[in-house]
């Protein structure tokens, strides 16, 4: 399926009159994952139609191919045949080049929750996407790790009541009847970290509470 970011939006004439005064001359619709959390599912990005100062940390709009929907994505490098992009949930940069006749415009706007907000572009929102996309890495990593000694500290009933001695977790349980039948909620400092339907016998259970904490009758 094609990489699609964005849809454009059915009237320009949406544009706010806040974007309208910097020049903005069109409006797209963000509906991709690949800019989480910079952007939204829903939220319209406003752009300046073919800049010419394009740099490193930009956000821009482009096709990715003659026939492609529009994609959005934050330039990271600029070469001669074109600039090379990535989305800032991406684990590694586009395949290929975005070249200047593909480009649409930069991202310069956006709506947050009724209003309009400046995006961030140069060098400096690229050192922050640099942060992020450590993170994630960092992240994934440590996952692999530590990902089978966890699952299997979270098997074990013995590790599981040895942790509960030692946490000692003070826990509140909140039966509430619902549509789908009985509710059991385990609450820690007012806090939902555990779910149990009985009827159905689903448990959901926030980490790392799972390390203790368990369905009734597997305890």
């Amino acid at each position: 399926m094609p990489n699609w970011d964005c849809d454009a939006a059915p009237e320009n004439r949406l544009l706010p009159a806040s974007a309208r005064a910097l020049g903005l001359t069109r409006c797209f619709i963000y509906t991709g994952p690949s800019m989480t959390p910079t952007f939204r599912p829903g939220q319209m990005l406003y752009i300046r139609a073919a800049p010419r100062n394009l740099q490193p940390g930009d956000v821009i709009v482009f096709a990715q191919s003659a026939k492609s929907g529009y994609v959005t994505h934050r330039i990271i490098a600029a070469t001669p045949a074109g600039f090379i992009t990535r989305g800032d949930h991406n684990a590694r940069v586009d395949d290929g080049v975005a070249t200047c006749e593909r480009i649409v415009g930069r991202v310069e706007m956006v709506e947050d929750r009724g209003r309009v907000k400046p995006v961030r572009g140069g060098r400096r929102a690229l050192w922050w996407a640099r942060l992020w996309w450590g993170a994630r890495w960092i992240e994934q990593w440590a996952r692999v790790i530590f990902g089978a000694p966890y699952r299997a500290l979270r098997a074990s009933a013995i590790a599981r009541r040895i942790l509960q001695r030692i946490i000692a977790l003070r826990l509140e349980y909140v039966s509430v009847q619902t549509a789908q039948g009985t509710l059991v909620k385990t609450l820690h400092r007012g806090k939902v970290v555990a779910r149990w339907y009985p009827g159905t016998r689903r448990f959901e259970c926030a980490k790392p509470y799972d390390l203790v904490l368990a369905p009734p009758d597997s305890m």
